[in-house]
């Protein structure tokens, strides 16, 4: 049922916004992972694709959204034991954010504070 409405939901913002609307990355994304929790790993893996597509043309070849983009997509080679592209996916996926973040305060560029009361010792 929830593959259903979420088809359903993607082709109407197609339609009504057309295929290239930022929005549609997220219609996608949910699509692709109600997909996958069935274990359809190559359907999804076609719409982070399309995502990351997507990403490029409306943001260029460096942005927070395209760093999204290639970590979905490590996460399906992940699920289909493609290791390799996995760890490519990822690291280039980590620069990305690395680099989105001017300041260096996010937690994926190692800056992030602990909540109070914690220790921020490993």
């Amino acid at each position: 049922m929830a593959e259903g409405l979420a088809r359903e939901g993607l082709g109407f913002m197609e339609r009504e916004l057309g295929a290239d609307h930022p929005m549609l990355g997220h219609g996608r994304g949910s699509l692709a992972e109600t997909l996958i929790l069935r274990g359809a790993y190559a359907e999804a893996e076609a719409l982070y694709r399309r995502n990351l597509a997507s990403a490029i043309r409306l943001t260029g070849q460096s942005s927070g959204r395209l760093a999204g983009e290639l970590e979905a997509l490590a996460g399906v080679a992940r699920a289909r034991g493609r290791l390799r592209e996995t760890v490519m996916l990822a690291e280039s996926s980590l620069a990305m954010h690395r680099r989105s973040t001017s300041t260096g305060s996010s937690m994926l560029a190692g800056g992030a504070t602990p909540p109070p009361g914690r220790d921020s010792s490993p």
